[in-house]
């Protein structure tokens, strides 16, 4: 996964790659549209569950990754690692979106009009609804639940929601 920062004239690029005994999130930054690049930085725990499925957004310097995370009882958990300072630093290995059923398909995008940086992330929990949410900071603890959907006539199985920005709002 990609993001372009147009504040910091920033790319970042978010992929797995192998970590430990298992797989892990990277994380690499160019600020000379992709001329050079940062060495990665793994933004996951080094254990023995899988994570995969990585999304990356960005805003005035603020970058989020959300993936998913291998969970030996329930399966997949939905992580978060942030940063912000374009990349430099990270916080990583929070679980953002860990209940007791499981969650996958994680998806995060950043606004881009005035005002703070506000980011916009979903996930499917339990393989029966959506849950979209919002944050206008880059703390995972203050995200607020903008809406839970269940699936149209049955289960939400695979695929992310798509994340509308209301300009105003």
């Amino acid at each position: 996964a990609a993001v372009f920062d147009p504040d910091r004239n920033a790319i970042h690029v978010a992929y797995v790659r192998t970590q430990g005994a298992s797989t892990g999130i990277a994380v690499t930054t160019s600020a000379d549209f992709g001329a050079t690049w940062s060495r990665p930085v793994f933004v996951t725990p080094a254990d023995i569950l899988p994570d995969s499925a990585p999304h990356i957004a960005a805003t005035d310097g603020r970058v989020i990754v959300v993936y998913e995370h291998g969970n030996a009882a329930e399966g997949t958990d939905v992580g978060l690692a942030l940063s912000s300072d374009s990349g430099r630093r990270w916080t990583t290995g929070a679980s953002w979106a860990s209940s007791l059923a499981p969650e996958s398909c994680p998806d995060i995008r950043a606004s881009d009009g005035p005002g703070a940086p506000e980011f916009f992330a979903s996930y499917i929990e339990a393989g029966r609804q959506v849950r979209v949410m919002s944050s206008r900071s880059s703390t995972p603890g203050s995200w607020t639940t903008e809406g839970t959907f269940p699936g149209a006539g049955g289960p939400a199985l695979v695929g992310s929601a798509i994340v509308l920005l209301v300009p105003g709002r």
